[in-house]
């Protein structure tokens, strides 16, 4: 319990202050003494900045912003209220890793998505942010990037998470879409004198994550045509798919594993535990878009050429051009860009359907399966106005 004299320098926002006498004056609880034995839900100095902003927006209301923000006896605080409260227990302070433990250490601080996932999550992450950033807690996703910086660095590419049976493979690479959202925020608080460009700063990073993606390239042909993840397409075009450094079953689901291998047929089993890892890289696991039937065993990821994670490598590439400091390596990642996009017109876009499909390189067609993958072009820019029209009508008749 503090001293008197401690208590003197808190500050009561629920007792003294502009939002105090606002919510008094406006009746907001039948009995005045309920704000006062409220307590807020964080640090009142970022309760009271966030008053000032949205105040003055025409479609404020003060007491939804006081439930969401104060914990107040006999009233519900609201949705994101509880989120920020969450805010804390998924938060982890680096710690020491106990010797021979299979968690990777981190340099910084870092949120989990939390229950049986007690380390970090790499495309999850992402997500993550965008509510870290409505909750004001910017630092936190500074100090995640690094963390993400630092396994590059360390591994040459971010893997599904921090523990030691997750570096064999990554996940969606969404690395240059958080520098992207750090980025806007810098451009937010310009006036705060923060001139330093993530996205410059992180850009070795961003390069070699890139590398990672397109590793052998160069040593495709016409008669090997998949390596790692990527593969060489009919007429020689490159994308990339998801892969696994493994063919066994996974450290973490290894019961689950073995019985699918069970069930399966002779045909699947040779690279069955493979595709099972490619589709844990995806972070689709473990959807239809990867299967042949209702059964798991049937699963093929590696055969699959994913529209989403294209449209992020797109992305990448736009990315390493614009601000990559040599004329050679801009125009490189250009000419990638703009041959990718041509690309997946050709072979993700399927006319009949509106809509972008993966492709079945193994098969020379586009999936049946119809996902929410096929919003991504949307997202990264990749479409003409007609073929955003289309999609957005076939979102609206079968999604």
């Amino acid at each position: 319990m503090p001293s008197r004299d401690e208590t003197q320098s808190f500050k009561y926002i629920q007792i003294q202050g502009e939002l105090f006498e606002a919510v008094q004056n406006a009746r907001i609880f039948k009995d005045s003494k309920t704000f006062p034995d409220s307590y807020p839900i964080e640090n009142g100095d970022l309760i009271c900045q966030r008053y000032q902003q949205e105040k003055q927006q025409t479609s404020f209301n003060l007491r939804r912003f006081v439930l969401e923000n104060f914990v107040c006896e006999g009233h519900f605080s609201g949705m994101r209220a509880h989120i920020r409260t969450m805010w804390s227990q998924l938060y982890r302070e680096t710690q020491t890793v106990p010797k021979y433990s299979t968690l990777i250490s981190l340099s910084n601080p870092y949120v989990v998505p939390g229950g049986r996932f007690r380390e970090i999550y790499y495309w999850d992450s992402y997500f993550t942010f965008l509510g870290l950033v409505v909750s004001g807690h910017v630092d936190w996703i500074e100090q995640m990037v690094a963390n993400f910086a630092q396994l590059i660095d360390e591994y040459g590419h971010i893997p599904n998470g921090n523990r030691v049976y997750y570096l064999s493979r990554s996940q969606p690479p969404f690395f240059c879409c958080m520098l992207q959202l750090l980025r806007e925020q810098e451009e937010q608080q310009r006036e705060q004198q923060r001139n330093v460009s993530a996205i410059s700063q992180y850009l070795p990073q961003l390069q070699a994550e890139y590398r990672y993606w397109m590793a052998g390239q160069n040593e495709l042909t016409e008669h090997n045509k998949d390596i790692q993840r990527v593969v060489r397409l009919d007429a020689g075009e490159v994308l990339n798919r998801y892969w696994d450094e493994e063919n066994i079953p996974r450290q973490e689901s290894y019961r689950e594993d073995i019985s699918t291998y069970i069930d399966a047929s002779n045909k699947r089993r040779e690279h069955l535990y493979r595709n099972i890892r490619a589709a844990a890289e995806s972070g689709w696991d473990f959807s239809s878009r990867w299967l042949t039937s209702w059964d798991l065993s049937s699963i093929r990821t590696t055969e699959i050429i994913p529209v989403e994670l294209n449209c992020l490598v797109y992305n990448m590439e736009l990315y390493l051009a614009k601000y990559s400091t040599k004329l050679s390596e801009r125009e490189f990642y250009q000419k990638n860009a703009a041959v990718r996009r041509n690309v997946l017109w050709k072979y993700c876009w399927d006319e009949d359907e509106g809509w972008f499909c993966d492709y079945c390189w193994t098969e020379s067609r586009r999936s049946n399966v119809l996902s929410l993958a096929g919003m991504f072009p949307l997202f990264f820019h990749l479409v003409e106005y007609a073929q955003a029209k289309r999609v957005v009508q076939r979102i609206e008749k079968d999604f």
